[in-house]
């Protein structure tokens, strides 16, 4: 997979989605974890700071899936891996994105919106558990 390319100093949103293993109301096995214990998740940003905070609470959907979106903006020319963490009492997963900071364009225009995976607006990280 080739790296996101972007230029330095622009803007771009990096965001972080998933689902849990189940539903928040399926029954874990464990004595005393309630639902409630599961109605949100920590996503982490590690190495790089995005503007504003480096960790977000993330409320659960009834389906299991979260989402929190950071946006990101890099001054300096190079290859950069952004490390993301997800984690609740459970478990914990990470992942990683790596990019690529060229050189300012003279004809560059606003923001960037890079599509990572394919046909997604924006760079993703995915992080997803269950079978």
């Amino acid at each position: 997979m080739s790296p996101n390319r972007i230029h330095a100093g622009e803007p771009f949103v990096v965001q972080v989605s998933g689902n849990l293993a189940g539903h928040l109301n399926q029954p874990t096995g464990i004595s005393g974890l309630k639902e409630q214990d599961f109605s949100d998740v920590t996503v982490e940003f590690h190495g790089m700071t995005p503007r504003g905070q480096s960790s977000h609470r993330v409320s659960v959907q009834d389906d299991g899936s979260f989402a929190v979106s950071s946006e990101f903006s890099l001054e300096a020319p190079g290859e950069y891996d952004i490390n993301v963490s997800v984690s609740n009492l459970l478990s914990s997963l990470s992942s990683s994105l790596h990019v690529v900071i060229s050189p300012p364009s003279i004809d560059s225009f606003g923001d960037l919106c890079i599509s990572w995976p394919p046909r997604r607006p924006l760079l993703a990280v995915g992080l997803h558990g269950g079978p």
